[in-house]
């Protein structure tokens, strides 16, 4: 993982190399996780508005929500 995102409400996005992502809603206590098809690597991740999240990758950002 190249970067990570804990949210106020404890739950979390993890994101990384291979266009792997991970998400958890119990404070980190178990994950789920999913991979880009195309395995384009994330850069980095930051909590956007609300329960938005934007990761990035060398093609720049990609939106997402939880």
């Amino acid at each position: 993982m190249t970067a990570l995102v804990v949210r106020e409400d404890r739950s979390a996005v993890a994101a990384g190399l291979d266009g792997i992502s991970m998400s958890s809603r119990d404070g980190g206590a178990t994950f789920t996780g999913a991979q880009r098809p195309d395995r384009t690597a994330f850069t980095a991740v930051v909590q956007g508005k609300g329960k938005q999240v934007v990761t990035f990758t060398a093609n720049g950002p990609q939106m997402q929500r939880e």
